[in-house]
């Protein structure tokens, strides 16, 4: 976005003390359907976005700072262990 090759940086607390008017837009749009939260809130978002897409097939990209389950695991099985 910033026309330049980094590594990945960690987390920040507060993306709007790092990232232009224009950086928040573009991420707000890039993020629309992340899903985050406790597992009880991500099984619920995850349901929803489903239940909203009608998809059968899901691609998962994470960061290295994220902990999301593994694309070999299907989708019934992580919804399971979340339960």
């Amino acid at each position: 976005m910033r026309g330049k090759e980094a590594p990945l940086q960690p987390p920040v607390e507060n993306i709007n003390d790092i990232a232009s008017d224009y950086e928040i837009a573009a991420l707000k749009n890039q993020l629309g359907t992340s899903i985050v939260g406790s597992p009880q809130t991500v099984k619920e978002k995850l349901e929803k976005f489903l239940d909203e897409s009608q998809a059968d097939k899901k691609l998962w990209q994470s960061p290295r700072f994220t902990i999301i389950r593994p694309a070999s695991i299907p989708m019934k099985y992580w919804l399971k262990l979340l339960s």
